[in-house]
């Protein structure tokens, strides 16, 4: 089974990770992120289309069905969503949908899930973009998907409107998790960070994961890095790294002083090592990436690690 089929399994996963809460939200949480929809009337023509809407971790199949295993496993609370119906053309309208998930972390790793790092990111909230009818943004705890019928001058002026509306009740400062602070900065894509929450590159000893891209001699390659409770447990899950890529069919592996350098048929060059509680590694899908280069970001790799 090739292990671009493996990365799917992410969607379609129930599991929930640890540090993530599995409970159905209170009325308190409930409110809170309702309040954010804007108001009917936060634009001179604009109008519900129908009632807003509230979905809790039990019931967001109803409304994302097969996409509710991701928003679950980053520790979703909440959906409150509507539609607003422009009263002067009944071509125009747009859903708006608001994802409480949880925390920090959980609300930038749905938005991760979802950018690219070539967007043309704009500062809604703590960070978004605008692609034809389509916008998307982020803040603390909240992810927010706005999608627009049409892509004309009334549904973007209402969609820039509706995002303003929605942050500014959005308390606390933008922020980033601190846990990226962990991935080297020299040579890093901007906007190319993302968190996985559980499974990364298929594996379920590879959990809470974070990566980036990093442009080294031309070539892209992929930093990752998997934050484990203590040094022991990073070594219990590196072990079992090993021993599942031992094992792996048409694999190369070699064994060096600090790590170890594979050939996979599936993911390319992988170099891979243990630094404290964290688990580290460099992915060249194309295998194109020197020995040196490769060197070199595994060293950028545990310098940031040891300093955070």
């Amino acid at each position: 089974m090739m292990r671009s089929f493996v990365f799917a399994i992410l969607a379609v996963l129930v599991f929930i990770p640890a540090g993530f809460s599995q409970d159905n939200p209170s009325s308190a949480e409930k409110g809170k992120v309702m309040e954010l929809l804007p108001a009917p009337d936060f634009l001179a023509g604009w109008k519900f289309e129908d009632k807003p809407e509230f979905y809790a971790p039990d019931t967001l199949y109803e409304y994302v069905d097969g996409e509710a295993p991701l928003y679950l496993s980053y520790g979703f609370r909440g959906l409150a969503c509507v539609r607003f119906a422009d009263s002067r053309d009944v071509e125009n309208s747009f859903a708006v949908e608001i994802f409480d998930m949880g925390g920090l972390e959980g609300g930038f790793g749905v938005y991760s899930s979802h950018r690219h790092s070539t967007e043309k990111f704009a500062s809604y909230g703590t960070q978004g973009y605008r692609s034809g009818a389509l916008l998307i943004a982020w803040k603390g705890p909240y992810f927010i998907s706005m999608l627009g019928d049409e892509d004309n001058a009334a549904t973007s002026k209402a969609l820039e409107q509706a995002i303003r509306e929605i942050v500014k009740k959005i308390p606390g400062e933008d922020a980033y998790p601190d846990f990226l602070k962990r991935l080297p900065q020299e040579n890093r894509m901007p906007n190319s960070e993302k968190f996985i929450a559980k499974d990364y590159l298929g594996w379920k000893f590879f959990r809470r994961a974070i990566e980036a891209k990093y442009v080294v001699e031309s070539v892209t390659a992929t930093v990752f890095i998997v934050p484990c409770l203590d040094s022991a447990k990073a070594k219990e899950v590196y072990d079992e790294f090993f021993k599942t890529m031992s094992e792996q069919s048409g694999a190369k592996f070699e064994k060096r002083e600090g790590g170890v350098w594979i050939k996979d048929p599936y993911l390319g060059g992988v170099s891979a090592s243990q630094e404290g509680d964290c688990v580290f590694g460099v992915i060249s899908p194309q295998d194109d990436l020197s020995e040196k280069s490769r060197q070199t970001l595994m060293d950028q790799c545990r310098l940031a690690i040891r300093s955070t």
